[in-house]
């Protein structure tokens, strides 16, 4: 499975986590799902759960993880994901000795294609080799993707993201009104 925030594997490795069925140590490539639902336990919470297969018993265990929110999922997701981006960048920018500053931004988007092309590449070998692209989309011509965001703008983004203290701060900066907040706190009862 793609895009696993990395505190949820390191937590699972730390913990030990073992097949109940089986004892076998967990491995981050079972995991089938994850994602946010109510709580079996308390429904009036939402919860992180995984999907766990163990590929030595054959068996699915179903894991309530933590308390969480789908906007603070999707947060952990992308903040590893661009953090995944700018570490590849920088590499790059060394290993060439590359200048930012001296970049165009058709360069720095092929240093961006060029990363997402090799997570293409690590998901369809993590995959026996299958290609999960429809075969229409194949025969398109591959289309550069050309994005206007910068190095600094990532950083600064990530920067930001960090500052967050609650799920209110997060939607106003995502361009909530405050009255829109307001209304969805009253719907949700709080």
């Amino acid at each position: 499975m793609q895009n696993i925030p990395k505190w949820v594997i390191v937590m699972m490795t730390k913990e030990g986590f073992k097949c109940p069925h089986c004892d076998k140590l967990f491995n981050a490539k079972n995991i089938m799902s994850l994602g946010i639902r109510h709580s079996v336990r308390d429904v009036n919470k939402q919860v992180l759960f995984i999907e766990y297969f163990c590929i030595s018993c054959k068996k699915q265990t179903d894991l309530e993880f933590v308390e969480m929110t789908l906007a603070h999922l999707a947060q952990d997701i992308m903040a590893d994901i661009e953090g995944e981006i700018a570490d590849y960048i920088e590499k790059k920018i060394k290993k060439e000795d590359l200048s930012i500053e001296d970049m165009d931004q058709s360069e720095y988007d092929a240093i961006i294609n060029e990363f997402y092309d090799l997570k293409d590449k690590e998901v369809s070998d993590e995959q026996g080799g299958r290609n999960l692209i429809p075969k229409e989309t194949e025969k398109r011509e591959k289309v550069v993707k050309k994005s206007k965001i910068t190095l600094k703008d990532i950083k600064e983004a990530r920067k930001e993201l960090n500052k967050i203290e609650s799920h209110e701060e997060f939607l106003l900066l995502l361009g909530m009104s405050q009255e829109q907040v307001d209304e969805y706190n009253i719907k949700k009862g709080k």
